[in-house]
């Protein structure tokens, strides 16, 4: 007999009286997972309509929520839903909806810490109880995001105050925009005990406004035990760093990326931040200045990472900075190079070239490199893998796009199969 099928389908109307979207089926009787694929759907076609009384869709949703006798878990289960419907003022309609970020542009680090295996919580959500929220949703990844008035100062105390910052492994802040202390005192950090998590493991912090960076920094500080940080587009206020106490050592850092970051901010990130014991470095579209002179603009770094083993360089850096880079993590086996489309990398990959007399040889002990969009002829990547081979320091693999391989003469293919191993790279799979 052929097993009942598990698949729901449902429709849409339109109701013209109240201006709302709702589903033909009787609610009360849909499994969360239906409700949820309506409420996605529902905001889906909001979204495309910016002209739509977001407040009429708030409540609508709100009705299904409540015919729904697992209506907190629908919620936890749907946290982009969640986070753009229960933002909306009912009173005043205010409409908060951040910018959607593709896989590449996800500041997120740690995969372990933010997988499905458990509900996420949005702190930004006021329709439902947090401290409700954080009872259901066992581990906690914490995402704190941008209000009209962020509120970010009661969730901190409410937060500090409960037993459920124990719980609390991940954190991710975005879009905190707030004026300088001297333009508003009412939005301070300091007169906080500052949001203690034992057991945080995973930061991610994107698009923070000047003033923030400092209590990043402290709230940094207050977590040595933090294992993976991702800093995106984050501005400074280097005249309120310098009442910090520089650098900052973090420990157990082991994954780092930087991203969407001009020249100064970098610098400085690597200023501030000690991380001796660092075993993954990403950089990711960083626009270091070009045009600039050569004692200018540069990357500077004023630490080595001789733990780390895999450096991940995206975007449009130079020879100069990519070789200053690779200079202070000697040890890496696995190197990604990725979209260097503003230079000429030839260069490079003679710096790449092993000879045993050369102390100034870069990764010594490379393995695995991959190559995307990269500036570089066929003859540089071969003379550099055959210099590998000879000197028994061999690749074990080059991986480029499968439409990059397909515009390399096929001599030269087997020249470099016969030194290392020809591999397919698809992204998103690294």
């Amino acid at each position: 007999m052929k097993a009942p099928s598990t698949k729901f389908t449902f429709k849409l109307r339109h109701s013209a009286s109240s201006g709302t979207m709702l589903p033909f089926s009787d609610t009360r009787v849909l499994p969360d997972e239906v409700l949820a694929t309506i409420f996605e759907h529902i905001v889906a076609i909001w979204e495309d309509d910016q002209d739509h009384d977001f407040t009429a869709l708030g409540q609508t949703l709100k009705c299904l929520t409540v015919t729904c006798r697992n209506w907190r878990e629908v919620a936890l289960s749907t946290p982009r839903l969640w986070r753009n419907i229960y933002n909306a003022d009912p009173g005043e309609g205010d409409w908060y909806s951040p910018e959607d970020l593709s896989p590449e542009d996800s500041p997120t680090l740690a995969p372990t810490y933010t997988a499905n295996s458990y509900r996420s919580v949005d702190a930004g959500a006021a329709y439902f109880s947090f401290e409700t929220c954080l009872r259901r949703s066992g581990v906690v990844p914490l995402r704190l995001y941008a209000e009209k008035s962020c509120g970010l100062c009661d969730l901190l105390i409410r937060l500090a105050e409960s037993k459920a910052s124990e719980r609390v492994y991940f954190i991710e802040l975005r879009d905190f925009f707030r004026p300088l202390p001297e333009f508003d005192d009412d939005f301070d950090f300091n007169k906080l005990d500052y949001l203690h998590c034992p057991n945080l493991r995973s930061v991610a912090a994107s698009s923070m406004g000047t003033a923030l960076f400092v209590d990043l920094y402290d709230m940094l500080s207050f977590h040595p035990g933090i294992e993976s940080l991702s800093l995106k587009n984050v501005w400074w206020a280097w005249g309120d760093m310098e009442a910090r106490e520089l650098p900052l050592l973090m420990p157990k850092l082991r994954d780092f990326k930087i991203s969407h970051h001009q020249h100064s901010g970098f610098v400085k990130t690597f200023e501030m931040l000690r991380m001796p014991n660092l075993e993954r470095l990403s950089i990711e579209k960083t626009y270091i200045e070009i045009s600039a002179l050569p004692s200018l603009g540069a990357i500077v770094i004023n630490q080595t990472f001789p733990l780390v083993n895999e450096v991940a360089i995206v975007g449009p850096l130079t020879t100069r900075d990519i070789t200053n880079i690779l200079d202070k993590a000697s040890n890496t086996e696995t190197l990604q190079l990725r979209n260097g489309i503003y230079d000429d990398y030839e260069e490079l990959f003679t710096r790449l070239e092993y000879r045993p007399w050369d102390e100034a040889v870069l990764c010594p002990n490379l393995r695995h490199i991959t190559l995307q969009r990269c500036p570089v002829t066929p003859h540089a990547v071969i003379a550099m893998a055959e210099s590998r081979f000879e000197n028994n320091r061999p690749l074990i693999s080059i991986a480029t796009l499968a439409e990059e391989w397909a515009q390399w003469p096929a001599e030269a293919i087997n020249r470099l199969a016969a030194v290392a191993q020809v591999a397919n790279f698809i992204p998103g799979t690294t």
